[in-house]
């Protein structure tokens, strides 16, 4: 058990020392420059493309999750 935490802390140093940090991965809009937005399930930081339906630039797509999507008929 001492050896596998010993080699947890030892790559978890080696790491920091030489740079090998985690990716950026945003949690909210305000960790994103500008108008970008978190998107929270790939914590990333993404252009604006809408909020709203009217947003989008095709009257016939409607926005979901920050995406112009192609409006769907049931029935």
């Amino acid at each position: 058990m001492r050896s596998w935490f010993a080699r947890l802390v030892l790559a978890s140093t080696s790491a920091t020392v030489f740079g090998c940090a985690e990716d950026f991965v945003c949690t909210v809009d305000y960790d994103c420059p500008g108008s970008e937005f978190c998107n929270t399930q790939t914590g990333s930081c993404e252009p604006f493309v809408c909020d709203v339906d009217d947003d989008c630039p095709n009257p016939t797509d409607r926005c979901d999750q920050n995406r112009c999507v192609a409006a769907t008929t049931s029935g």
